[in-house]
């Protein structure tokens, strides 16, 4: 897993959500933004709680920008 950069800073930011940080860990930079510019609103079901629906929305927006 690569989650810090050559100076020992995490790339990642931290997330309530872990199968979403598994997610981001691996990826380069642009990737990354790619990825999270991907990111959808939840699906509905209400598994998905206040906290990371507002993580995902955030990096999506945040990567919108960059990319």
């Amino acid at each position: 897993m690569r989650d810090t950069d050559t100076a020992g800073e995490s790339r990642v930011p931290p997330l309530s959500d872990p199968a979403l940080r598994e997610r981001l860990s691996s990826l380069g930079n642009a990737e990354s933004f790619r990825t999270c510019a991907t990111l959808g609103p939840p699906d509905g079901r209400g598994d998905e709680d206040a906290v990371a629906q507002a993580t995902r929305m955030t990096l999506r927006m945040l990567a919108e920008r960059i990319e």
